[in-house]
C-alpha cells in the first residue's frame, strides 16, 4: 500500500522517496527516465519489492540441503533477472527512444538477427556473440587439428 500511496502522491506534484532502491551495481535502470517518469519509476519500484520478496522467499524455503538452497537461490534469480521490465520494449525508455529516433529500424534490425540466430541454430537459439566474418584462421585465429599450439600455466 505505501507504494501505491508514494506513487498517488508523485502524480499530484509532491516530492517523496523511493520506496525501494536498487542495488548499486544494477545497471538495467540507470535511465533517468526509469526515476524521472512517475510510472516507469511506480514499474520499476513494484518490479524491485517483487523481486526483493521472491529472493527472500527462496531463501527462506526450510528443509533444503545447502547445495539445493544454492541451486534454488542462482536458478530464482535467473528468473528474476529475465522478467526484469528493462528486458521489454514496451517498459524500456532506452529502446523507446531509439525507436523514435530510428523509426522503428532498430526493432527491425533486432528481428532480423533474431531470425538469423534462428536460422543458424536449426531452429535453435543460437545466439551469434561476434561477427563470424571479423576472423580470419590464421591471421586473427589460430587453429591447428588435434593440436596445442601454446600451453603455459594460469594461476
Amino acid at each position: 500500500m505505501t507504494l501505491w500511496t508514494n506513487f498517488s502522491q508523485r502524480i499530484l506534484g509532491q516530492n517523496t522517496a523511493p520506496i525501494i532502491e536498487q542495488v548499486a551495481d544494477d545497471s538495467r535502470f540507470q535511465d533517468d527516465s526509469w526515476t524521472e517518469n512517475q510510472i516507469l519509476d511506480f514499474l520499476k519500484q513494484s518490479y524491485l519489492l517483487t523481486s526483493r520478496w521472491v529472493q527472500s522467499y527462496v531463501s527462506e524455503i526450510e528443509g533444503l540441503d545447502k547445495d539445493t538452497v544454492r541451486k534454488v537461490d542462482f536458478y530464482g534469480r535467473q528468473y528474476v533477472a529475465a522478467l526484469s521490465l528493462s528486458n521489454l520494449a514496451m517498459t524500456n525508455p532506452e529502446v523507446l527512444r531509439t525507436t523514435l529516433e530510428t523509426g522503428g529500424e532498430n526493432l527491425f534490425k533486432g528481428i532480423e538477427n533474431l531470425f538469423r540466430d534462428l536460422e543458424e541454430g536449426d531452429g535453435k537459439m543460437n545466439i551469434q556473440m561476434v561477427d563470424s566474418e571479423a576472423f580470419e584462421v590464421g591471421i586473427d585465429v589460430a587453429a591447428a587439428p588435434d593440436t596445442n599450439i601454446i600451453m603455459m600455466t594460469v594461476d
